[in-house]
């Protein structure tokens, strides 16, 4: 795998704090995707547990308030690729769309990169979103009714496409949120938008060529501009909700709940989400799925309320560990905890940590399928244990965001860990 390769696929998150436990962070992201894996497991999106069914419309916004850094083009303007995912009715007609829309362009846009790149670069996953439809009906009528519909911001990893999160944004939806999914141009994939240009992942390549000091600021500089676009995003829903907007359902108007509004993501979209909430203050809670943090250089404090979900090595000794590696082991996850706390110090009470110890269970196990995951051994997951991981996430993040945005319907975090022994919570203040 040539090493520019790796980083331009690479996932950009820790900075300050820095461990090993399951590969949480580092620089993976797509790096993983690099690699081939066997094929096996799951061809299928899981099916959302709720009683909506899941509109999405492709909207393709420009902020003129924003200027592009990343753009050869002197002035431009920053533009974005925004999936907004809504409730519409369970029995609605329409065609399923694409799971991976524009593959075709894609695929031949980086070819410029070598021969069966982008094959290669998914790897057997590839076979599985050349052909899926997602559970979505494109430009479907919203759900029946006058009930108003909290907001969520979804952003992804370092080089990862928005939609190989539909597994988690589809299941919200189906229990009455609006989601819009945003690919933050030249972090993530590469991105096709509807006039038919395309943007790529830029500016990451020359990380291996900066200071360490150099790596923060620009990874900072990037959780910035991602905050940026989620308020743009959300001020842009709020006008579509007050008088309606180009590109979004007529029906939406007046539907969505902007005093309930959430932002989630994972990796590199989780600092974001934990910048936008210091950045803007309508947003009630923010989730940061197993991203990396950079205590006060990035965000500075907190006024919302925080969850952030990592994996874990609580296990007791185990049979022929010694006793010297178990007490390193053990010492090493109380700081690890400590950092983590130490950094969301100015949440509000009632923010905490949920830590998964569960077989196979990585920073990849928040992708649609398990053959996005590494080769190595160290990260794999038997079809069993990803579609047991891949429930703890989708019900994790559906639970915790209803305990702020559906307080009357949110049940004990008690209930998590019961449910899910391999699940622990550590509260944060």
């Amino acid at each position: 795998m040539c090493a520019d390769l790796a980083v331009r696929r690479s996932e950009m998150g820790v900075t300050e704090v820095k461990t090993i436990f399951l590969g949480i962070f580092g620089l993976f992201g797509l790096a993983a995707l690099l690699m081939p894996r066997p094929a096996f497991g799951q061809t299928e999106l899981p099916n959302p547990t709720g009683k909506y069914g899941i509109g999405r419309s492709v909207l393709d916004w420009t902020n003129p308030a924003q200027k592009e850094t990343q753009s050869e083009t002197t002035g431009s303007q920053r533009e974005l690729l925004v999936y907004l995912f809504y409730p519409i009715d369970p029995d609605a007609d329409g065609v399923l769309a694409e799971y991976f829309p524009h593959l075709k362009e894609v695929e031949a846009y980086e070819e410029q990169f070598g021969k069966n790149f982008f094959r290669e670069s998914y790897g057997e996953s590839y076979r599985t979103i050349s052909a899926l439809r997602s559970h979505a009906i494109e430009n479907a009528p919203i759900a029946s009714g006058k009930e108003r519909f909290p907001v969520l911001l979804f952003s992804h990893g370092g080089g990862i496409p928005v939609l190989y999160y539909s597994a988690i944004i589809e299941n919200l939806v189906s229990h009455g949120y609006v989601v819009a999914a945003v690919e933050h141009t030249y972090d993530g994939a590469t991105v096709v938008f509807p006039d038919g240009h395309i943007v790529s992942q830029s500016g990451w390549d020359k990380d291996p060529q900066r200071t360490k000091e150099e790596q923060a600021s620009f990874h900072a500089s990037r959780h910035h501009v991602g905050s940026q676009d989620n308020r743009f995003v959300l001020d842009q829903l709020k006008r579509a909700n007050s008088s309606g907007l180009p590109g979004i359902p007529a029906g939406l108007r007046g539907r969505l709940d902007l005093k309930r509004v959430g932002a989630l993501g994972h990796s590199l979209g989780g600092m974001i989400s934990i910048v936008n909430c210091h950045d803007d203050k309508r947003i009630r809670i923010c989730l940061n799925l197993d991203g990396g943090l950079d205590p006060g250089r990035t965000y500075g404090s907190l006024s919302q309320s925080v969850v952030a979900m990592y994996g874990d090595h609580r296990k007791p000794q185990q049979p022929g560990e010694s006793r010297e590696k178990f007490e390193k082991r053990s010492a090493s996850r109380q700081r690890f905890i400590q950092n983590l706390k130490a950094a969301y110090r100015d949440a509000l009470t009632g923010s905490y940590l949920l830590l998964v110890d569960s077989p196979g269970f990585s920073h990849f196990s928040y992708y649609d399928f398990p053959n996005s995951q590494a080769q190595d051994p160290l990260w794999r997951a038997t079809p069993e244990q990803w579609q047991h991981n891949q429930r703890i996430i989708i019900d994790c993040t559906l639970a915790v965001l209803d305990t702020v945005l559906h307080p009357a319907r949110s049940r004990p975090a008690g209930e998590l860990t019961k449910r899910f022994s391999e699940l622990s919570i550590e509260p944060i203040p």
